[in-house]
């Protein structure tokens, strides 16, 4: 968990007994499941990142649907 303050930015660890939910919105929360180890393991080896599920959707429906703005 990094933790940020006036001064710096930290970094510690946290454990839970139970299962906790992250979320950031439509657009956050597949850079958190990313950085977290979830998503396409190809993308996730470039970035050094350990994967720990291959979910190769993670991140891309986001960027297919098109905002329609009624006139």
């Amino acid at each position: 968990m990094m933790v940020a303050s006036a001064v710096a930015l930290t970094s510690c660890q946290v454990r839970a007994r139970r299962c906790v939910v992250i979320s950031s919105g439509t657009l956050g929360t597949p850079q958190i499941l990313e950085r977290s180890g979830v998503g396409n393991t190809d993308l996730l080896k470039k970035l050094d990142i350990k994967c720990v599920s291959n979910l190769p959707g993670v991140g891309y429906v986001a960027f297919c649907f098109r905002t329609v703005v009624p006139q």
